[in-house]
């Protein structure tokens, strides 16, 4: 019986041209260039195509449904990861959330993968520890001689087989099973594997301690400092950050705009007022008899506006999206956003500068300090613009203002005549019913202006 694994294996050689063959299994299954998990209701995997129907790369599902469903996300990234094809990792949410048409996703560029490490270092037990002294061994590499000895061994070994055998088949007992006289196999140091040319060995340099704080556990190591007489101890972190990526795709877009056929406001008909409910009921009770409210008011409505004033209009355009991960915060966020109309990066650095509205760029190369919380940007200004200034040029002041119509606020807000904000004190993210997501940005006591990033679509 076949398992996910097989699968997704399976699904995977299907797009590559190795394997033309239906598998499925009773968790797993793939229709065409979707692979799904349990149901239709969470694709795990999407293959892309160009114009010509080649294969230009997949796209799988970033999304988390259920313990066994991230196990299949897991094989899927594997068996991708195995087949060379361009990949990348992006949530369904955020795709259905800009209305994209998936099929219609064009890999730009995508970034590697990369593991960051990090050591700590202390100089005493920290509070929370829990011992486990161990000691640290490591592999020796094996000397010519001793692998030489290793060989005689196994050939001594094999000899004395080969001999047993050979007297059996030279007996007149000999074995049904006996078609054929034994060989001799005999090895060489050329045919030892890796692990054997090494012998693991205490180093009785350090030890190991188990430390926990909370659900984490670390392997901390204790090393002892001839220099000085005392022990250090050090643990290191690893962190997996998925690539970003760059692509172009095909969105929905729908808007309204006022009727100019009839220039009638929204519940205003061509000729004269629309029917309602409520006067179509009060006839019915006065008359007797229904009113025919539907055809009465196809009959007065406007054609083009059927009597609403507005038009809903729809229609398809292409963006570009950047995939990434805000790592200025203390737990970097994942986000999802279009970039602005106009510019056609084809990096993801590119991209990412395409976000820099212009006035961030000009300080910027003016060597001046811009600070950022999400699509906020802070620009320092002259020390020399104090309140009174501010307040000379009919600015108006308010403390834990809302900035730009977002959800982060400041300290201390100054709004001016023509429209510029400025801050200073502390940047907030304040929004209603959940946790922040950006950390508390410090501006001192220089007013910043704030300016937003050129994202076109919240």
């Amino acid at each position: 019986m076949a398992t996910g694994s097989d699968v997704i294996d399976r699904w995977v050689d299907t797009l590559t041209g190795r394997n033309t063959r239906t598998l499925k299994c009773s968790n797993v299954f793939f229709s065409g260039d979707v692979l799904y998990s349990y149901g239709h209701h969470f694709w795990l995997a999407r293959a892309l195509r160009g114009k010509d129907g080649a294969l230009t790369g997949i796209i799988m599902n970033g999304d988390t449904y259920s313990v066994t469903t991230s196990k299949h996300q897991s094989w899927t990234r594997h068996a991708v990861a195995r087949s060379g094809v361009r990949s990348v990792i992006i949530p369904a949410s955020a795709l259905a959330a800009a209305d994209i048409d998936v099929k219609s996703i064009e890999l730009v560029n995508v970034t590697a993968d990369n593991h960051q490490e990090t050591v700590h270092t202390f100089d005493e037990v920290q509070p929370g520890w829990v011992w486990n002294v161990e000691p640290i061994g490591g592999y020796l590499d094996l000397s010519d001689e001793q692998m030489q000895a290793i060989i005689d061994e196994r050939n001594a070994k094999a000899r004395a087989g080969y001999e047993a055998c050979l007297a059996r088949w030279n007996s007149d007992d000999r074995p049904k099973w006996m078609s054929e006289p034994p060989e001799l196999h005999v090895q060489t140091v050329a045919d030892l594997s890796g692990h054997d040319r090494r012998k693991w060995h205490d180093t009785l340099r350090c030890k190991r301690v188990l430390y926990t704080s909370g659900r984490k556990t670390q392997v901390v190591e204790q090393t002892y400092v001839p220099e000085t007489g005392t022990f250090t101890y050090s643990y290191t972190t690893r962190r997996h950050w998925l690539g970003e990526s760059l692509i172009r795709a095909k969105t929905h877009e729908s808007w309204t705009e006022a009727c100019k056929a009839c220039k009638r406001t929204p519940g205003r008909a061509a000729e004269g007022p629309i029917m309602s409910w409520e006067f179509a009921s009060a006839l019915r009770r006065t008359t007797g008899e229904w009113f025919d409210m539907e055809a009465y008011n196809t009959s007065l409505a406007c054609d083009n506006c059927r009597g609403r004033g507005t038009i809903f209009r729809t229609r398809d355009r292409w963006a570009y999206y950047l995939s990434g991960f805000d790592r200025g915060e203390t737990r970097p966020s994942y986000f999802f956003c279009e970039l602005p109309r106009g510019p056609k990066p084809k990096t993801v650095e590119e991209a990412y500068d395409a976000l820099k509205p212009d006035p961030v760029r000009i300080a910027e190369q003016m060597g001046r300090d811009v600070k950022r919380q999400g699509d906020i940007f802070a620009i320092s200004l002259s020390r020399q613009i104090d309140k009174r200034s501010l307040r000379k040029a009919g600015a108006s002041f308010e403390k834990r203002g809302q900035l730009l119509g977002t959800n982060h606020v400041a300290s201390e807000v100054a709004r001016m005549p023509d429209g510029t904000t400025l801050v200073r004190g502390t940047l907030i993210h304040a929004p209603e019913f959940r946790r922040p997501d950006h950390r508390r940005v410090p501006l001192g006591d220089a007013f910043h202006v704030v300016v937003k990033n050129t994202v076109p679509v919240s």
